[in-house]
């Protein structure tokens, strides 16, 4: 591929990323720029678990008690809750018991992109169901 098609495509899934946390209501992007949403997404650190920790907990109430969002506070274990985002992403389907790597923002940028499009994917799709059923 080109420098430039792979910048576009990468442009392409900036914006898709900030269009969807909008749509979601997810509050710690606003005001932020399409490149560093992305960056925050795609780069490894505690801005990126507390998305994770948000869209899976979004996405079933179950799992925001598997991982224990409200008590979570600064001193938790990282690897502890880097083990419950995998369980979670592994129940829905997203990766393998053994990508620790691709939660910690540590796999190939395709990976990468690939978990965090899905995992959007799925949560605005329930969004949006709940939007209809609610409006019948």
């Amino acid at each position: 591929k080109t420098d430039m098609a792979v910048s576009t495509k990468k442009l392409d899934f900036a914006a898709s990323v900030k269009h969807r946390l909008g749509f979601l209501e997810y509050p710690d992007t606003e005001g932020m720029d399409e490149a560093s949403v992305a960056e925050l997404l795609l780069s490894p650190g505690e801005g990126r678990l507390k998305v994770l920790e948000w869209l899976l907990s979004r996405y079933d109430e179950r799992l925001e008690e598997l991982l224990n969002i409200s008590q979570l506070s600064f001193g938790t274990r990282t690897e502890s809750r880097i083990q419950k985002l995998l369980t979670a992403a592994c129940a829905m389907c997203l990766c393998q018991s053994d990508d620790v790597d691709l939660i910690k923002g540590e796999g190939s940028l395709s990976r990468q992109v690939n978990f965090i499009d899905r995992l959007l994917d799925l949560v605005c799709l329930k969004e949006r169901y709940l939007l209809a059923v609610n409006q019948l």
